[in-house]
């Protein structure tokens, strides 16, 4: 019978658009997260917080504890191309810092004498050995009562 048919659509006849489905053209999204290239996950995942690595060297602690001027920071890139002053970029200084000799010269925070603050929460707290536990002969490595 020729009329007779298993289901399948002849080749070439597939019903692309379906039925049903809007006649409009593609257009493809213009947002930055539809491009492909480099664009990792992990830059707008907002669910987490991934470590970002931060290296210091020993000069740029060095220069912070000695109250180091901060570099201004640039303008964002979508304002105005006008600088925000009329001078060059600032560069960093040449001055190098020993840290060693940079941590001597100041005045010692917090040490054995002073300790640093803790939160007390307006109550003052005390360390009392408990009453309900009986000391251990010395020696004794695994107390253990014996019963007989």
């Amino acid at each position: 019978n020729p009329k007779s048919t298993d289901g399948m659509l002849p080749v070439g006849k597939y019903r692309t658009p379906s039925p049903g489905s809007p006649q409009t053209p593609y257009v493809p999204p213009k947002t930055p997260n539809a491009k492909v290239a480099n664009n990792y996950y992990f830059n707008r995942d907002t669910r987490r917080n991934y470590p970002r690595l931060a290296v210091y060297t020993q000069q740029d602690v060095a220069g912070l504890l000695m109250g180091g001027k901060v570099q201004e920071s640039l303008p964002s890139v979508g304002a105005d191309s006008q600088p925000v002053t009329d001078t060059k970029l600032v560069t960093p200084s040449q001055q190098t810092y020993d840290l060693a000799q940079v941590v001597a010269e100041q005045q010692v925070a917090f040490g054995n004498g002073v300790l640093p603050p803790t939160p007390g929460w307006g109550k003052k707290v005390e360390w009392n050995v408990s009453t309900d536990h009986e000391a251990i002969e010395e020696g004794i490595y695994w107390p253990m009562k014996q019963y007989v």
